[in-house]
């Protein structure tokens, strides 16, 4: 019992000098690099591209209405449980 709680200890206080850069290890701001890089310009006719994409069309709203979305998901997990069975 002693030397599980030695070793815990001895663990701990090995790890205790890297806490902190673990810590800021992913903050962004942290970076010199992060703090010379500019700001990324939108790039406006892409905005305009992926904003016409999700504009809903006859076509959609068609197959939403005629489409039972519960027997779909049913579908798909009974296929993926198929998946999974085979392998």
């Amino acid at each position: 019992m002693f030397d599980r709680r030695a070793t815990c200890i001895a663990w701990i206080l090995w790890a205790l000098p890297f806490m902190p850069a673990a810590a800021s290890a992913d903050d962004a701001n942290n970076t010199p690099a992060a703090k010379r890089a500019p700001e990324p310009q939108a790039d406006a006719e892409l905005l305009e591209y992926l904003g016409s994409v999700d504009a809903e069309g006859q076509e959609w709203m068609d197959y939403l209405s005629q489409t039972d979305i519960t027997q779909l998901v049913k579908a798909k997990k009974t296929a993926d449980a198929t998946k999974v069975e085979d392998r």
